[in-house]
């Protein structure tokens, strides 16, 4: 019996973790797709912001994904946009505040939300 509940749990545990990968696949199908539409722009700083996206977030979480989703809207619509979106203007934002972290240095991330991932 016991031997039985440890092969239902393994099964399950292995279908739980397949669930997750497929879905992590899809996301990153997704998001593949959205930083191709903002690749058709063509100009310099969508191009940066869509490499320094895929560094920052090779893997994206469901949050990431509506995030940019919501990046794409905003770029796709006004192009200019995108550089405000970047890191690198992110992080000279966040420098010229002056703050310093008790935690060490802030690396920002592109993106629209906090400063760092």
């Amino acid at each position: 019996m016991f031997k039985l509940l440890v092969v239902m749990a393994a099964i399950a545990l292995t279908a739980f973790m397949v669930v997750g990968q497929s879905e992590q696949a899809e996301r990153t199908a997704q998001q593949g797709t959205l930083l191709e539409r903002l690749e058709a722009l063509n100009t310099p700083q969508v191009s940066l912001l869509v490499d320094e996206w895929r560094e920052a977030y090779p893997s994206p979480s469901a949050e990431r994904l509506t995030e940019l989703r919501v990046l794409v809207q905003r770029v796709s619509a006004d192009p200019r946009l995108a550089e405000q979106y970047t890191a690198s203007a992110r992080q000279r934002k966040f420098d010229a505040l002056g703050v310093e972290s008790p935690f060490g240095s802030v690396k920002a991330s592109p993106g629209i939300g906090p400063v760092s991932k």
